[in-house]
């Protein structure tokens, strides 16, 4: 009799330390993934507040405009000083006597927060051909990933129909 509650004792001793493993275990997990959670937020709430600093840095003076006719259509965009507005972007035209390779000048355009052009519609070609000189070279954000396909600096596909 003693013997079976002595076994009896120790299964219970067993199912005890198991139980209390689990728990901590679960603990842990869940402290983890609130830490995780916390930092994710802070990051995200950070990253426009980053962003627009950086704008502050390397544009000191901006220029406002709106779009639309009434009050309720009006949507305000600002664009660094010397920079052409045209729908929802801005683009500035650099007329360096430097001849910097295509990589140079996305770099450069990066560090200003921005990319070399990317064109999305016949309207906004038309824009930025009216705004470039005519005998000058300019670079675009067009790049052959491999195999003629060609891809934007942005991401988005190269239609060839649309441009």
């Amino acid at each position: 009799m003693v013997q079976e509650r002595q076994l009896q004792g120790n299964g219970v001793c067993w199912s005890l330390r198991l139980w209390s493993a689990t728990v901590i275990s679960i603990l842990l997990l869940s402290t983890c993934f609130i830490v995780s959670c916390v930092v994710t937020y802070q990051f995200s709430m950070d990253k426009p507040n980053r962003r627009l600093s950086e704008l502050r840095s390397n544009h000191y003076n901006v220029t406002c405009f709106s779009e639309g006719t009434m009050v309720s259509d009006k949507v305000w965009n600002c664009c660094p000083k010397d920079w052409k507005p045209f729908g929802s972007h801005c683009y500035l035209v650099t007329r360096g006597t430097s001849l910097a390779s295509w990589n140079k000048s996305e770099e450069n355009c990066s560090r200003m927060g921005a990319h070399l052009l990317v064109i999305h519609s016949q309207e906004e070609q038309d824009f930025i051909t009216g705004i470039l000189r005519t005998h000058a070279s300019y670079y675009i954000g067009l790049w052959d990933t491999g195999h003629r396909q060609w891809r934007w600096v942005d991401q988005t596909p190269y239609e060839e129909s649309a441009t």
